[in-house]
């Protein structure tokens, strides 16, 4: 979960154990409600610069008198720490700017956290065997993106803009497979291994297998989940998959609320697409995955 301060950046360090991601959960739940205000919108005044990181991701909103400009950046993703903060910048002239004319009435902007435009294919930590009539579940982390709105009596979604670029990748055979972005962490059976960083989402996912699976690979549909605000995360809306051999389809059903697993309370964020339940997916054989989660 992002933790703002009013003033001055707040440095989160990646976890390294429970010892420290007790700490830190310690640290963010004193700031719980300055955490949640990164997502609520912001007036700004003609003349006025406000400027957010979000993990690895800069962006600077600047106000005139009827346009509204913005630009951005993007740091090389540090896997020790992450800074996130607001505060007015002094080196406009350097920054490259969009711009909009907005009119002169006040308007907000508001900095809301979306999943990304395509499905994601994931790996696991190691590969690993369900054997029929088995389940597993595993935590997938995923960089989300930012779409940025000017608020009022008619929204206007500005520019949707992702934390980190990932690299796109084909799943699946040449005329039924669809293109996906690949993600680089893996997916991991422990959450207290997973570290708390503010540009991610995570998405807790349980696979049941009929027939036994040998796991590589999974292609998750990230335009059915929504986001979820906790004092130290963000989270998915869980992810069921029941898994009936290669040459069937799998059932996926997506739960409408937060896990349980998780203290989030807040909806952040709909889905792109509304989940309907019991999807049925064709299974990728020559994979021995998933697909279409």
């Amino acid at each position: 979960m992002l933790a703002v301060g009013s003033n001055d950046p707040l440095v989160l360090r990646q976890v390294g154990g429970p010892a420290r991601l007790h700490r830190n959960k310690a640290r963010l739940d004193r700031g719980q409600e300055e955490e949640m205000r990164v997502w609520k919108p912001r007036a700004l005044k003609p003349g006025q610069v406000l400027h957010w990181q979000i993990g690895p991701l800069k962006i600077w909103i600047r106000r005139t008198q009827d346009e509204l400009h913005l630009a951005k950046e993007r740091a090389v993703e540090d896997e020790e720490t992450l800074v996130v903060g607001e505060a007015a910048t002094e080196s406009e002239e350097k920054l490259e700017w969009d711009r909009w004319v907005v009119g002169e009435a006040d308007r907000a902007v508001q900095f809301v956290p979306v999943m990304p435009d395509r499905p994601v294919i994931v790996r696991p930590e190691s590969d690993f065997i369900i054997p029929a009539g088995g389940e597993a579940a595993f935590f997938v982390s995923i960089p989300v993106w930012i779409r940025i709105s000017i608020v009022g009596q008619r929204p206007v979604t500005l520019r949707e803009v992702p934390t980190v670029v990932l690299s796109k990748s084909w799943f699946g055979g040449p005329a039924s497979g669809e293109l996906c972005y690949a993600l680089k962490t893996k997916a991991r059976r422990s959450l207290e291994t997973l570290p708390i960083r503010p540009h991610r989402v995570i998405c807790p996912v349980r696979n049941f297998a009929r027939e036994e699976l040998d796991f590589k690979r999974l292609c998750l549909h990230v335009e059915h989940l929504k986001i979820f605000g906790s004092k130290t995360h963000l989270w998915t809306n869980q992810v069921e998959v029941t898994y009936r051999g290669e040459e069937q389809l799998a059932q996926i059903d997506f739960a409408d609320a937060a896990p349980a697993i998780s203290d989030a309370k807040e909806l952040i964020s709909e889905s792109r697409l509304p989940a309907v339940k019991g999807i049925l997916r064709k299974s990728f054989s020559s994979l021995k995955a998933f697909s279409g989660i």
